[in-house]
């Protein structure tokens, strides 16, 4: 799960798909990530923010 800082909607797809490829490219692995505001099921929601683990923060 992923929440950028308010920025224009062609610099936040560069960054989400940067961000992708990078971490991709980092652990060799295949990545996918959500927009946190994209979930809205609460047991989904609970799901994720039990095992998350913040990596960067601006």
């Amino acid at each position: 799960m992923v929440e950028f800082q308010l920025i224009e909607p062609g610099a936040l797809v560069r960054a989400y798909f940067g961000l992708e490829q990078q971490l991709a490219s980092i652990t060799c692995k295949s990545v996918n990530l959500v927009m946190a505001d994209a979930v809205h099921n609460p047991y989904v929601r609970r799901t994720i923010e039990a095992s998350k683990q913040l990596i960067d923060e601006a």
